[in-house]
C-alpha cells in the first residue's frame, strides 16, 4: 500500500478513478499495489514502513510516523540527501531516527536503500544498483535477501538459486491450484527456503521441531510457508506445490489466519481432506500412493474409515479419496472435456458457505 500526504489528496483520487494509470510516470500501477489517502493508515497493522518524501519531507513524515510507530517496525528510507542539525551535517536516516526518539520511541529500525535510479526507471523496471544500510547488518540482509512476485514474499538467505527456483515454481502452481478451487489469493503468502533440511530444522517460525521425514510446512497463522531444499528438485517442487495448496485453502476457508478456526461460521477441513487434496493437485495419482492403498486392502483386510485417516494415512488415504471423487463425480474429467477438476471448487464453494461439513 502507498500513502500519500494531505498534499497528494486529489493526485491519489485521479489515479483510482483512472484505472490505476500514474499520470506522471504514465504507466498502470500493479494490481497488488493500493493507493490510499496517508488518513487511512491510523488503524493499520503495519509490517514495513517505505518513506520516500522528498528531502523538505522528512520533518513532516518523522512526526506523521510518531503518531503510530510500533517499536522496531522497519522503516525503509529511500529519501536522498543531507540536513545539518547543531552546525553538524547529518544523513536524513539519523535526522528521522533522532524525531523518533525525541517523540517517544526508543526503539526504531531504520535502514537505508540508496542507488543511482529515478522513479521512471523503476516503473518501468529498468535494471539498476543499489546500496542498503543499517546499524544492525543482519536487518539490511534481510532487505536484501528477498524476492517478490505477485503473489508471494520468497525469503532466503546466502545465495538466491533456490529462491528462484521456488518463484518459478509458485508461479507454475498457483493457475492449477487456482482453477481446481475457482479462487485467487486474497492476501500475500510468505514463503521462508532453507538451503538444508539441518538448517529448515533451526527454524524459529515454527514452535516446533522439525523431524527428518517433515518435508515443509504451512504455518496456519500468518499462512507461512517454510521449506528446505534436500538436495532433489523432483521432491523440492512436489513439497512447494503440496504447501501451496495448504496456504490457498488457508486464505479460502480461513481467511488467511488460523484464529479464524474459532469463528462459529468456519468448518476445520479435515486432515484427510486437506492432506489428500495438497497430494492430488500436486500429482493426480501415483504408483506410490496405489502402492499403499492396495497394501493396506491386501494385509489389512479392509480399508479404513475417514475418522480413522490419521498420520501418513491423511496423506495416501486423502489421494485415493480425492481421486476417486474426481474421477467417479467429475463428468468433465471422465470424458475428457476439461484438464482442471470442476468439483473441487463445488465441494470448497459449499464449505465455505455452510456450516455442515
Amino acid at each position: 500500500t502507498i500513502m500519500g500526504s494531505v498534499l497528494e489528496d486529489d493526485f491519489i483520487s485521479s489515479i483510482k478513478s483512472n484505472k490505476s494509470l500514474h499520470p506522471s510516470l504514465n504507466v498502470i500501477l500493479p494490481k497488488n499495489i493500493k493507493i490510499e489517502k496517508f488518513s487511512a493508515i491510523a488503524d493499520t497493522d503495519l509490517d514495513l514502513i517505505v518513506v520516500a518524501v522528498s528531502s523538505a519531507g522528512i520533518d513532516w513524515v518523522s512526526d506523521e510516523i510518531s503518531k503510530f510507530y510500533k517499536s522496531n517496525t522497519h522503516i525503509i528510507l529511500l529519501t536522498k540527501g543531507l540536513s545539518i542539525i547543531n552546525d553538524q551535517l547529518t544523513t536524513l536516516t539519523e535526522k528521522l531516527e533522532m524525531i523518533l526518539k525525541k517523540n517517544g520511541h526508543k526503539n526504531v529500525n531504520i535502514s537505508s536503500v540508496k542507488g543511482p535510479c529515478l522513479a521512471s526507471g523503476l516503473a518501468n523496471k529498468i535494471r539498476t544498483g543499489t546500496i542498503i544500510a543499517n546499524k544492525n547488518i543482519k536487518e539490511a540482509q534481510k532487505i536484501q535477501n528477498f524476492i517478490q512476485t505477485e503473489y508471494f514474499d520468497i525469503y532466503y538467505y546466502d545465495n538466491d538459486i533456490n529462491a528462484q527456483y521456488v518463484a518459478q515454481e509458485s508461479h507454475n502452481a498457483y493457475s492449477n491450484i487456482s482453477n481446481a478451487l475457482n479462487w485467487n489469493l486474497k492476501n500475500r503468502v510468505p514463503i521462508i527456503v532453507y538451503n538444508s533440511h539441518n538448517d529448515f530444522q533451526q527454524t524459529n517460525v515454527i514452535d516446533m521441531y522439525m523431524p527428518e521425514g517433515v518435508g515443509g510446512v504451512t504455518e496456519l497463522y500468518k499462512n507461512r510457508i517454510v521449506i528446505p531444499y534436500d538436495g532433489s528438485h523432483e521432491q523440492f517442487k512436489h513439497v512447494i506445490h503440496h504447501e501451496l495448496v495448504h496456504a490457498f485453502v488457508n486464505d479460502y476457508i480461513y481467511k488467511g489466519n488460523a484464529m479464524n478456526m474459532q469463528n462459529e461460521s468456519i468448518n476445520p477441513i479435515p486432515l484427510w481432506m486437506n492432506e489428500g487434496l495438497a497430494e492430488f493437485l500436486t500429482e493426480s495419482w501415483n504408483t506410490e500412493s496405489e502402492m499403499w492403498i492396495k497394501d493396506i486392502v491386501i494385509n489389512g483386510k479392509q480399508l479404513p474409515t475417514l475418522n480413522e485417516l490419521n498420520g501418513y494415512l491423511a496423506y495416501r488415504g486423502g489421494h485415493s479419496i480425492w481421486n476417486f471423487i474426481v474421477q467417479k463425480y467429475d463428468k468433465n474429467i471422465s470424458d475428457g472435456l476439461n484438464e482442471s477438476p470442476t468439483i473441487i471448487a463445488k465441494i470448497f464453494k459449499s464449505i465455505s458457505e455452510t456450516k455442515d461439513l
